[in-house]
């Protein structure tokens, strides 16, 4: 019970702070993204995300020496990012540390979690493809059901 508290207090931060920034991060390097093997799920890729370039950068060694940390916008990431991930069965990494570990969310669940913090912020976000986030969230509920 005690370390699910600490995964709550960790993506509170973390969807406060991208809120706050308007953006994310992740490494990217010329091969493409960061992906990490699952702890929590056998078979399962994760893609993590940093709130901050700092963060990011931490947990670029290893295999990931050479990835640089790269701003992902918070509508880009909730219209394309969360959604595809969605689709294609990978997880979303939140706040890693420099071990490469930390959080897992189903990406989806991750998207409601920002929702709901943008609401209770008041803070409006420009949608390519949505027309506000009430039409987003409307996308993510039916995701979910199916």
């Amino acid at each position: 019970m005690g370390s699910r508290k600490v995964i709550m207090t960790i993506d509170t931060i973390f969807i406060k702070a991208i809120i706050e920034a308007g953006q994310a991060w992740s490494l990217a390097s010329d091969n493409g993204w960061a992906v990490s093997e699952s702890v929590d799920y056998e078979d399962a890729e994760v893609i993590p995300f940093w709130s901050s370039a700092a963060k990011a950068e931490a947990a670029a060694s290893d295999e990931w020496k050479g990835y640089k940390p790269e701003s992902i916008a918070l509508a880009v990431l909730l219209e394309e990012w969360l959604p595809g991930m969605h689709y294609d069965v990978t997880l979303a990494g939140v706040n890693w540390g420099a071990d490469r570990k930390g959080a897992e969310s189903e990406p989806l669940a991750l998207a409601q979690e920002i929702i709901s913090a943008l609401k209770k912020s008041g803070k409006q976000l420009s949608f390519a493809n949505h027309t506000d986030l009430s039409d987003y969230e409307n996308e993510v509920k039916e995701a979910l059901k199916g």
